[in-house]
């Protein structure tokens, strides 16, 4: 229950205005903070009623609808989990800017297919999320700038962009060391075209699905570290325009190729030095890739157990392809 007897109004937040020129969003701090407030107390602040909440509390359909109709805003001071937070409101288009994040651990699917958000959080403190599977996936509205994120602790962003058709904002800053899993990151996404050439892929397992049916990616991608990438099956799959250089890619560990390039229209990049020697599917790996048309006999697939339709429909020649010694399961 919300207690208004006694509504607190905060003293005006002081607001550093000098921005470092490596991370502005550090500088700059607009959140309403309310950690040694009790859960429910109504705040005034900036005109208008804040309530503060916790995990619990934050995720109440009744205090979310209020939060969505503009009759209240949220302190979030001790929130730690916003998973699924907006899932699937798909109306959502609230201010929520001042959020203290400062806490928050996991933002999975945070607004997963809110349809209609597009607010700006650039000063979010998000030093302390592990989590941001699906966090946009689905919103196709959204398109905010969130390049200055710390994203030092990320270790999971599967799915984080999947169908935000319309997000197309720089986050090649980003410190994604921690990241293991990339799947589906970008994948079924219209508009997405920046460079991100300079992120630490380094202890990425996954990056199955990575860029499939991403029509306007096509950045460099060249000095990658994959050493750990296990699975790149169906990662540039449908990719309209991609054809970047990736042929310095450690693919030592790479166990399924599957689908790889599949329908991969443009992609011709020359790849024979590969070493796939750890590679067991390369099914419809080149399958309608109609351009692509490379020298792979010198591949040692001799772990490959599966290549059905491996290059079929393609501009690969039989003479080209890979010297398979055993029949396809």
């Amino acid at each position: 229950m919300i207690n208004y007897t006694n509504v607190i109004r905060l003293t005006p937040l002081l607001v550093c205005t000098s921005i470092f020129a490596s991370n502005p969003a550090s500088a700059i701090d607009i959140s309403v903070k309310c950690q040694n407030k009790p859960v429910n107390t109504a705040i005034l602040e900036k005109g208008h009623l804040y309530i503060v909440v916790d995990d619990k509390t934050v995720k109440n359909t009744t205090m979310l609808d209020k939060l969505q109709q503009g009759h209240i805003r949220f302190c979030t001071s001790k929130v730690t989990n916003m998973s699924g937070l907006f899932k699937n409101r798909k109306t959502f288009n609230s201010d929520i800017t001042d959020w203290d994040t400062s806490n928050v651990r996991s933002m999975n699917e945070l607004f997963y297919r809110a349809q209609i958000f597009n607010q700006d959080i650039r000063y979010w403190d998000t030093s302390r999320v592990s989590n941001m599977r699906s966090m946009f996936q689905g919103a196709s509205a959204f398109n905010q700038y969130i390049g200055y994120w710390d994203t030092s602790n990320v270790m999971y962003m599967s799915h984080m962009f999947h169908s935000a058709l319309a997000f197309d904002q720089h986050i090649g800053h980003w410190d994604v060391s921690k990241v293991i899993t990339m799947q589906n990151m970008f994948g079924n996404t219209n508009s997405f075209n920046q460079d991100i050439t300079h992120w630490d892929t380094s202890n990425v397992v996954s990056m199955a699905y990575m860029f499939n049916d991403a029509n306007a990616f096509d950045q460099p991608l060249t000095y990658w570290n994959t050493s750990k990438v296990t699975n790149m099956s169906f990662m540039f799959a449908s990719t309209d325009r991609f054809n970047q250089t990736i042929n310095r890619w450690d693919t030592s560990n790479v166990k399924n190729m599957s689908f790889m390039f599949w329908n991969a229209e443009q992609f011709n990049q020359d790849i024979k030095d590969w070493d796939v020697s750890n590679v067991a599917s390369m099914k419809q790996m080149f399958k309608y890739a109609s351009s692509f048309s490379q020298d792979l006999t010198h591949w040692d697939v001799n772990r490959v157990t599966q290549y059905d339709d491996f290059s079929s429909k393609s501009a690969l020649t039989e003479q080209r392809q890979p010297r398979f010694n055993r029949p396809s399961l």
